[in-house]
């Protein structure tokens, strides 16, 4: 999660700038994120894992997923910083339950 990402950084003072930028740009990237239209809402569940929720409208929603490492892309995320996108579809979020509907792995380079 970020908070622990984010205390795990403080305590590694050689770390720390670094891990600022990399908070810079997943925060920039999940406000970029959940600006978009179709996502009912983001989260980071790990510092390389972004969960998305969206309403399912029973098409696969990798191809969607690519188009949001962009977002990753513009908000700042190097080429060497992995991240999966994890869709899952909303309905089943708020029953607790998680269906994923796609996903992407943001490519290096």
């Amino acid at each position: 999660m970020k908070s622990s990402f984010l205390s795990l950084a403080l305590g590694i003072s050689t770390a720390t700038a670094v891990a600022a930028d990399e908070t810079d740009w997943r925060t920039k990237g999940l406000e970029l994120v959940r600006a978009e239209s179709y996502v009912v809402d983001a989260i980071w569940s790990q510092d390389i894992s972004l969960w998305v929720s969206m309403k399912d409208d029973g098409s696969d929603r990798s191809g969607y997923a690519q188009v949001l490492c962009f977002s990753l892309r513009d908000a700042g995320r190097q080429p060497d910083d992995f991240v999966v996108i994890r869709i899952y579809d909303a309905a089943a979020m708020a029953r607790d339950e998680l269906r994923q509907i796609g996903r992407a792995e943001c490519p290096h380079g």
